[in-house]
């Protein structure tokens, strides 16, 4: 599965004939957990607030396939583009649920991992399990490097490269199982999401090109147990971040605190 991420690049200076990208990395976050319920809640409302941190790798670099294109035109065969993946992150979560007298459930809340997100959900709370999903949305802001060469108008070459920080946004679909006895639980966490970007980054506005590539969507797992002692509940749990069309498997650990009432 592949998203086509349209992105703008301001190149240089008035007299800016053609430009050629070489290399493109966008940094991107591990998508937040929803981890659903880790006990038997009572019906009508309930409400979670919890803090969670996640230690991982802080810049693991991703290769991406597939060709950059610049105003529909494919660039150097060198062209490169790459993920700069951050799993070390923390994350503020509010959760709410209306439980109805048959164990169904409908969810919603947001959060803050860098910037707000929110998420609406649906499930199944029974006496020994949990069985749940949601759809998030969230911002966040959002690195760009890019180099390459640009042509001036009186045909000389030159060498450029570019740093911007930009507002952009993503979305997820998730799935939760948990299965309890008295106090502990054993959660599990499934999740897909597509980053996107939103980028304008170069030295000048007088020429301007729009560049394409192929961007992934990222696949996360997180396995964990959980003990609940009265209204706290703590987590412990390990990450797993790939994806559809790139190699390799990122790991992660993640830490949480909740309150329930």
């Amino acid at each position: 599965m592949r998203l086509l991420a349209f992105m703008v690049l301001l190149f240089f200076l008035n007299s800016c004939k053609t430009a050629m990208i070489k290399n493109v990395l966008v940094e991107i976050d591990k998508p937040p957990n929803i981890t659903g319920n880790s006990k038997e809640l009572k019906s009508g409302k309930n409400l979670t607030l919890s803090f969670e941190k996640v230690i991982g790798n802080k810049d693991a670099i991703i290769p991406l396939e597939g060709e950059i294109k610049v105003d529909g035109q494919v660039q150097l065969e060198e062209s490169s583009a790459s993920y700069r993946l951050v799993n070390d992150v923390w994350n503020l979560q509010f959760y709410r649920i209306e439980k109805n007298e048959s164990g169904f459930y409908n969810a919603g809340g947001g959060g803050f991992q860098g910037f707000p997100y929110v998420f609406l959900g649906a499930g199944v709370n029974k006496a020994f399990f949990d069985l749940g999903g949601a759809a998030l949305f969230g911002f966040a802001i959002q690195a760009m490097e890019n180099n390459g060469l640009y042509e001036t108008n009186d045909g000389k070459m030159w060498g450029y490269s570019s740093i911007s920080n930009k507002l952009s946004y993503y979305a997820g679909a998730y799935i939760h199982a948990n299965f309890y006895i008295s106090r502990f639980a054993l959660n599990y966490i499934a999740s897909i999401t597509s980053p996107t970007s939103n980028n304008v980054c170069g030295f000048g506005d007088e020429c301007e090109k729009s560049f394409t590539f192929d961007f992934p969507y990222l696949l996360m797992q997180d396995i964990g147990i959980a003990y609940t002692n009265n209204k706290i509940k703590y987590r412990i749990g390990i990450n797993q971040i790939t994806g559809a069309e790139f190699a390799g498997q990122y790991w992660g650990t993640s830490f949480q605190a909740a309150w329930l009432w």
